[in-house]
């Protein structure tokens, strides 16, 4: 039903993403597109991030897998000990 790649339980396509292929002008096409590239960086970025501040407690592939509230949660855990440690006379980071 919704096409070779999908994965039950793992990939199911948005009505938003449908809507706009079959509806969308190559303008709205083209700019969707443009978006999921744009957010694909912003999530490479923040994982990276996330990772080398992890100091390998976790790995990138883990992190992949994390939602995104996952990785807010603890790109908000690091952000609150790097702020509380700067705070200290002798910062243990």
């Amino acid at each position: 039903m919704w096409g070779a790649n999908y994965v039950p339980g793992i990939t199911k396509p948005s009505k938003f993403f449908y809507l706009t292929l079959r509806a969308g002008t190559p303008d709205d096409i083209a700019k969707m597109f443009q978006q999921m590239d744009t957010n694909r960086h912003d999530i490479i970025d923040s994982v990276i991030q996330l990772v080398y501040f992890m100091r390998g407690s976790v790995q990138y592939g883990e992190m992949m897998e994390m939602t995104a509230l996952e990785r807010r949660s603890i790109s908000d855990f690091i952000e609150k000990r790097l702020q509380g440690e700067s705070e200290k006379m002798y910062p243990v980071y």
